[in-house]
């Protein structure tokens, strides 16, 4: 899959690859205590920036835009090893129009 070359101009960082979360996943907040992801949570996990991280994510192929907080580690796995760096809530996809793993805009 090939990096869109929107994501290379100026306002944005390099293009990276999303993957969207399993609707049953669990992840810990920075207080360190279990929480349930619900479908339509607006969330990502990343390894790449710290915990409580705001990050604006866009959709190259149809330019919607969404701010999506990272509240745990991640993405493990199969998906890590693809090459996804950002793992979105369903919620958060959805509102991208994503259908499957893609490359974001993220900034």
């Amino acid at each position: 899959m090939a990096r869109p070359a929107a994501c290379e101009d100026p306002m944005h960082n390099p293009a990276r690859f999303a993957a969207i979360q399993k609707p049953k996943t669990v992840c810990v907040d920075p207080a360190r205590t279990t929480i349930a992801i619900h479908p339509t949570s607006v969330i990502a996990t990343a390894r790449t920036w710290p915990i409580g991280t705001t990050l604006t994510v866009t959709n190259p192929k149809n330019g919607r835009s969404i701010t999506v907080r990272i509240n745990d580690t991640g993405p493990w796995g199969i998906a890590y090893k693809m090459g996804a760096r950002l793992d979105l809530a369903r919620g958060a996809a959805r509102q991208l129009g994503m259908t499957a793993s893609q490359y974001v805009c993220v900034a």
